[in-house]
């Protein structure tokens, strides 16, 4: 459960490690030469002292296997919920079995020979490096969640002892960040009601409207087993827009939704979710995501401060302009494009309703009278997109994915539609390389939707690489 908030911290966390690994490697080199030897190195001179061939072989076969072997010692394990006791405990288990190994390779291979003293001082500093870490993220990550950042929305399906049991346990550790936003119940005369604190919000017939009013993140069923035979529907309204469903026993068959094993409050789970591709694979799509958007800010800003200028000559007012629009599991966040309309432009839009060329709840005019002449080459060409490589940078929007729309436009979407706002927004897509304002509304939707079901890393680099000639030629653009 928590899985795609926290691969990219289990991701981070792990490239931490392995950084602790070489940083008490020359530590203990400092101390061994320093303490022992009676040499007083200053520190910066330590990355001249590896032993020759042995010491570099000893760092190489102690990262390699570091990076086999943490994943297996439960380091990583439910971050959102873990103790400082059981990271640490973990940390000392794969201490020890990291020694062993590399003295069983170093005495059976002869792979390289070292000081008993630098390897003790490597090992021992080595938990003092992870106790510390251990101790600085999460006092660091418990402070942000009881300030309501990084917070988890939880919809619980289920009035009785077994959700109460959840609510209690939830309760009792803030410092997760998981808050309930209320409880569904089979029937109606139960609204109203509270359980430990928390309100009856609706019914299963609910479920679906709850989902559109409010950001949610997951669903669980804490219910009775009779509730199983009326659950369906609950499960389908979760499956059509994308938000996970927890529950402890595989009864549903579902046409896009994969069941996956999980865990809530120590209970095991089967989840059904929609979204593809392994956690490993959408933490790398955010590595490279934070990498080329940083890249391409530095490179671009010569440009940027050029358009900024020209636009604050074209046309008087703020050179950007920012609109609030719907990102992941309808999460509102303010995007930022370089200004291409004259001022007030949003307040003459009633004005030109009846000139819309697209269908559906979005609105395109090829000749838009609000927007001035630079402006047009600016859109044309998509430079005035540019600026929301800052929005990727923050985690709001990636470079690929379903562009994010307007809260009015998600608010006339068929329920079918709401599923493409289950993986974060992006610069570019399949719409923007497959025509963009050429194609009709439906089209444009089910090409979103067809990114989330066929979702890889191949398929992002390949729309990236598309994108150039589609941007260069202006293809559809307008």
């Amino acid at each position: 459960m928590f899985r795609e908030r926290y691969a990219e911290l289990r991701f981070l966390s792990w490239l931490g490690d392995l950084f602790a690994i070489g940083l008490a490697y020359y530590l203990a080199l400092f101390l061994r030469d320093s303490i022992l030897v009676g040499v007083q190195l200053p520190l910066v001179g330590v990355l001249d002292q590896v032993e020759g061939a042995d010491g570099r072989w000893f760092l190489h076969w102690a990262l390699l296997l570091g990076a086999l072997l943490l994943r297996s010692c439960g380091v990583y394990h439910d971050l959102r919920a873990a103790s400082a006791w059981r990271m640490v405990v973990g940390y000392v288990r794969f201490t020890l079995l990291l020694g062993v190994l590399l003295s069983a390779l170093a005495y059976m291979g002869h792979a390289f020979e070292l000081s008993r003293a630098l390897v003790a001082f490597f090992l021992t500093l080595l938990v003092l490096l992870y106790a510390i870490k251990v101790l600085l993220v999460l006092k660091l990550l418990h402070a942000m969640r009881r300030r309501g950042l990084q917070q988890h929305n939880l919809l619980v399906v289920g009035t009785g002892p077994r959700a109460e049991s959840c609510l209690r346990r939830l309760q009792g550790h803030p410092e997760w960040g998981v808050v309930v936003v209320g409880l569904v119940d089979k029937e109606p005369q139960r609204l109203g009601d509270e359980v430990c604190g928390t309100p009856v919000v609706g019914t299963f017939a609910d479920v679906e409207s709850l989902l559109d009013r409010h950001p949610i993140d997951e669903v669980v069923f804490m219910g009775p087993r009779s509730w199983l035979v009326d659950l369906e529907p609950v499960v389908l309204a979760c499956e059509e827009v994308g938000v996970r469903f927890h529950h402890a026993i595989d009864l549903f068959t579902t046409a896009i939704a994969r069941p996956s094993t999980a865990s809530c409050a120590g209970l095991r789970m089967i989840s059904y979710e929609t979204r593809p591709g392994p956690d490993w694979a959408i933490v790398l799509k955010r590595v490279a995501d934070v990498a080329l958007s940083s890249t391409l800010i530095l490179l671009l800003t010569p440009l940027f401060v050029v358009v900024a200028l020209l636009i604050g000559i074209s046309s008087p007012g703020p050179i950007f302009f920012v609109q609030r629009r719907v990102g992941l599991y309808g999460r509102t966040f303010h995007m930022l494009k370089f200004r291409t309309m004259e001022l007030y432009a949003e307040e003459r839009r009633g004005d030109l309703d009846a000139l819309n060329e697209l269908d559906g709840p979005v609105f395109k005019i090829q000749d838009d009278p609000r927007v001035f002449p630079l402006g047009r080459y600016l859109r044309r060409f998509s430079i005035d997109e540019l600026p929301q490589l800052v929005n990727v940078l923050f985690g709001q929007m990636s470079l690929v994915g379903p562009r994010p729309p307007l809260a009015a436009e998600v608010a006339d979407y068929s329920r079918w539609q709401l599923r493409r706002l289950s993986m974060r927004p992006g610069m570019t897509g399949l719409w923007q390389v497959s025509g963009r304002n050429q194609l009709g509304f439906s089209d444009w939707m089910k090409l979103d939707l067809r990114y989330i079901d066929e979702w890889s890393l191949g398929l992002d680099f390949r729309l990236l690489a598309l994108t150039l000639p589609a941007v260069v030629t202006g293809r559809g653009a307008y």
